[in-house]
């Protein structure tokens, strides 16, 4: 498997730390989905205060952050919003074993790992980064993330597509939504 950007380490972590809060058992695609709808936080100054970074590592978190957000404009739903509707829909678990854990993948969440991986090397990239996991996790068009999506309205095909296309060719391989105002 190819090595993971900056921005999949962070989502990954976060993604792990959820899973720890919500007191669930295995790391979940959802869980996944979370920790990337939480990159842009990880962007601010207070965060950067809290969690030190390696040098540049915040200019390359911004950078993939900066590819990915499009296809967040493009369904014209926040991340902040989908993070916290993704947690209720997780609901609280009732794993009750050591919190200090490494923290599992599941079968699923191993399978879009699988699914990046593939993505990646097929576009040439050296590191599966954060386009390429978001495209993975909506290529599984039954799984959760996807349902998930379509119960907020997301039409997931035309989202996917649109992932595999900046995964590929970056932020410019989509058009943003029409502005209603005219």
């Amino acid at each position: 498997m190819p090595d993971l950007s900056e921005g999949v380490q962070a989502a990954w972590q976060t993604a792990a730390a959820e899973v720890v809060e919500l007191r669930h058992d295995l790391l979940e695609p959802l869980h996944l989905f979370i920790g990337i709808c939480s990159v842009e936080d990880l962007l601010s100054a207070e965060a950067q205060e809290k969690l030190p970074m390696a040098p540049g590592a915040a200019a390359t978190l911004r950078s993939e952050w900066n590819t990915l957000s499009p296809l967040f404009a493009k369904i014209c739903l926040s991340p902040a919003t989908l993070r916290g509707d993704a947690r209720s829909a997780l609901g609280r678990g009732n794993y009750s074993g050591d919190e200090t854990r490494q923290v599992s993948r599941s079968e699923a969440s191993r399978a879009a790992f699988w699914r990046a991986a593939e993505l990646a090397e097929k576009s040439g990239a050296s590191a599966i980064n954060l386009a390429h996991l978001f495209a993975a996790l909506l290529d599984d068009m039954w799984g959760a993330v996807a349902t998930f999506l379509v119960q907020h309205g997301v039409d997931v095909s035309a989202l996917a597509a649109a992932a595999r296309a900046v995964a590929f060719l970056g932020p410019a391989a989509i058009t943003p939504p029409d502005d209603p105002s005219g």
